[in-house]
């Protein structure tokens, strides 16, 4: 089960978890999993429901909205220390559209009218409508998610529409939960989440205390096909090569393990990430010199591209052959009980530690709340050695992705 953050770090973000391909009601991703590697970039803001019992607020003009957004990004969601700078605000699909300029990229946010709801990352539905009506736009959205957004061999059904901040606001049902969409008037852009802009800043929560060990347990949480957690993963990776073996660096995986076969495990994203945790598992086991390579090989040639099973393996089996991965023995464990047995072992670690986003970081059983940089990563760890070693003294990137959700 997915859970959202409930202290987002600071920094422009977005997050979203997935339900077996389709994307859930806690977040949302820039990285929309039909177009993740155009745009990935491209997304900032993470978003959260505003109840659909708030009383309605008149509109207000483009360019009083573009202010107030700009204030709410540089107040909540920049990294501190950097600020975002107000490019222009526009009518767009009978919304707002305003760009802000951050970190010499020009970003895409977009506001409901009233300017209290906040968001990123439209996924185009098709031509305008203009005068659609509630039902059928419903109809449409329903139809993009199935096609789009759904696991393979799944379907989504329709539970209601409802005007809302003058958007439709669409709520679906998706293998026993359910989950709201927003489309623009004319039905052509679709989103997910919201941002209240409205809401009170949330108390930031005190850093944890490191707990300090000769030899630092890193246990980083992950699912294979989490955007999130490939981000953490490419952060994570300096580190592990500075450090080497003077820490326990590890990546662990979150599914649900549900009998003795392959079959029997459930991961968010559906069979082509229970797959792939498997494989990654067996190859943290086998080839640990190669198994950062292999995340990063994947991650860069594969993830955005490779969405079945089939797909997933194949290109999977490209990264293991240019690193030299031994195939068989990487295929014997992921297609039996031994993998099965690994992912097991990672279940039992994420109840005992409470991991149940991807990522979350731990560290000597603390978890992390820091930015996913490689720097931030290296000093949370370097910080819990009793004595820390040499190699602590390098100065590692401190670039965080551009997105910091959970999925």
């Amino acid at each position: 089960m997915a859970k959202t953050e409930s202290t987002p770090q600071k920094g422009i973000r977005t997050s979203y978890p997935i339900q077996d391909g389709m994307r859930t009601r806690a977040a949302i991703d820039p990285i929309i999993l039909v177009v993740i590697a155009g745009i990935a970039i491209l997304a900032v803001v993470v978003f959260l429901v505003m109840s659909s019992s708030s009383p309605p607020v008149p509109a207000v003009s483009a360019q009083r909205c573009g202010d107030q957004t700009l204030s709410y990004v540089n107040d909540n969601l920049a990294t501190e220390g950097t600020t975002a700078t107000l490019v222009k605000a526009e009518d767009q699909h009978g919304m707002y559209r305003v760009t802000v300029a951050y970190q010499g990229q020009q970003i895409p946010l977009y506001t409901t009218t009233d300017c209290t709801l906040l968001f990123t990352e439209a996924m185009e539905m098709g031509a305008s409508q203009p005068g659609v009506t509630a039902s059928a736009c419903g109809d449409r959205m329903l139809s993009y998610v199935n096609q789009n957004l759904a696991a393979e061999g799944t379907a989504a059904t329709l539970v209601s529409v409802e005007d809302q901040h003058g958007m439709y606001r669409v709520t679906v049902a998706y293998q026993g939960q359910q989950y709201p969409f927003y489309a623009t008037p004319d039905c052509t852009l679709l989103f997910l989440e919201g941002m209240d802009m409205t809401a009170p800043e949330a108390t930031p929560t005190p850093a944890a205390t490191p707990v300090q060990t000769d030899r630092p347990a890193v246990d980083l949480f992950v699912m294979s096909y989490c955007p999130y957690g490939t981000q953490a993963e490419a952060a994570m990776k300096p580190v592990a090569d500075l450090l080497g073996a003077k820490a326990d660096i590890r990546v662990r995986y979150i599914t649900s393990v549900g009998g003795t076969t392959v079959d029997s495990i459930e991961s968010l994203h559906g069979a082509v990430e229970a797959q792939e945790d498997l494989r990654q598992a067996c190859i943290e086991k086998y080839s640990p010199m190669k198994f950062w390579g292999y995340l990063a090989g994947f991650n860069s040639e594969c993830y955005s591209t490779a969405r079945t099973p089939e797909s997933a393996a194949a290109c999977s089996k490209n990264v293991t052959s240019a690193l030299g991965i031994d195939q068989a023995e990487i295929d014997a464990c992921a297609t039996g009980a031994e993998g099965i047995g690994l992912l097991s072992t990672d279940v039992a670690s994420a109840m005992v530690q409470d991991a149940t986003a991807s990522p979350t970081l731990l560290i000597n059983g603390v978890e992390f709340s820091g930015s996913r940089s490689p720097e931030a990563y290296k000093q949370a760890i370097c910080g819990s050695f009793t004595n820390a070693p040499a190699e602590c003294e390098t100065k590692l990137s401190e670039q965080q992705a551009s997105v910091g959700g959970t999925c």
